[in-house]
């Protein structure tokens, strides 16, 4: 399998929300965020992300965006690299967390 590369988290936001996030099990933050406002990292492993209004939270990582849910929703998943067996290939893959 190819090598697990870092990669870039980017997330605008499109109206009020509660957002927490916690990467690797270790760096953790919580913040009230405003239609307007954008968080930014960079990602070598794994991160959870937390959405109290999962619809007004635009994600794109590794140069996709990924769907998290709907306005008013509360939505939290695991983006993480994974082995494709089929392709020989790793991809990012999110992980609906309950």
């Amino acid at each position: 399998f190819e090598e697990r590369q870092e990669y870039f988290v980017e997330i605008e936001f499109r109206g009020y929300t509660l957002f927490r996030y916690l990467i690797n099990g270790e760096e953790r933050s919580q913040q009230y965020m405003q239609s307007g406002d954008v968080f930014r990292t960079s990602v070598d492993g794994e991160i959870l992300l937390w959405f109290s209004n999962a619809g007004s939270a635009r994600v794109r990582a590794a140069g996709r965006e990924i769907p998290f849910g709907d306005a008013g929703e509360v939505a939290i998943g695991l983006l993480r690299w994974r082995d494709n067996p089929s392709t020989g290939r790793v991809q990012l893959e999110k992980i609906p967390v309950y």
